[in-house]
């Protein structure tokens, strides 16, 4: 099913479930959950980020459960049927996050929260999930 067919329909969940089983549903939900929770962690300021330690690394786990959930838990056909998201970036973040975290760059991932986590959760809960 193409990704045009989910978009604004009140049975999103069915249609996602139909066509790709009854666990996709609860990733995506998870998904939306950890946008959420960066969407708190940037509440909280740049300066706070910049200065609390345990906020950036509150941030590598949100990204690190990000990246684990679409690598794990969404099928590739899912992922190519709704390519309006870097899939693949998101993940090699993860992957970059988690083994090469000496070399974490704190600005690019305070600029990936600000930025890029609204439009992922928007993407996933409007244009897929059908949230309104």
């Amino acid at each position: 099913m193409a990704a045009d067919q989910h978009a604004g329909s009140d049975g999103n969940r069915d249609a996602l479930t139909s066509t790709y089983g009854e666990n996709i549903v609860e990733p995506l939900e998870a998904l939306v959950t950890y946008c959420d929770e960066a969407a708190a962690l940037v509440e909280r300021g740049r300066q706070a980020y910049e200065e609390d330690v345990l906020l950036q690394r509150a941030a590598e786990a949100i990204f690190n459960r990000i990246g684990d959930t679409i690598r794990s838990r969404l099928p590739g056909a899912f992922l190519e049927a709704f390519p309006a998201q870097p899939w693949r970036t998101i993940v090699g973040m993860r992957v970059r996050m988690a083994h090469i975290y000496a070399e974490n760059d704190h600005s690019i991932i305070w600029k990936t929260l600000v930025r890029d986590v609204p439009r992922l959760r928007s993407y996933l809960s409007v244009d897929i999930l059908g949230d309104h």
